[in-house]
């Protein structure tokens, strides 16, 4: 089934944006990928929402969101991003 990933991010900048994710069979995971161009050094607060159109039917929609605070630095450079919901 396809389903959307949503991220919005919130700071001096605000914005949202949207992944779709193809024929993923049930159990495996697949790394989701944003380029969020021109954000503003600061720190934003993030949140992830997997299957945002509630596509895939599931008895527990609430463990598809997870927030986090990513912060852009003064200088370039490349992480990754990994959020983990304790």
């Amino acid at each position: 089934d396809t389903f959307t990933v949503r991220l919005t991010y919130t700071g001096k900048t605000s914005g949202q944006l949207l992944r779709s994710v193809i024929g993923l069979d049930p159990g495996p995971s697949v790394w989701v990928e944003f380029d969020v161009p021109g954000l503003i050094v600061g720190a934003y607060t993030i949140e992830v929402t997997v299957d945002a159109g509630e596509q895939v039917p599931e008895v527990t929609e609430c463990d598809n969101q997870v927030t986090g605070i990513m912060v852009v630095p003064a200088d370039i450079a490349y992480l990754p991003a990994i959020a983990r919901n304790h």
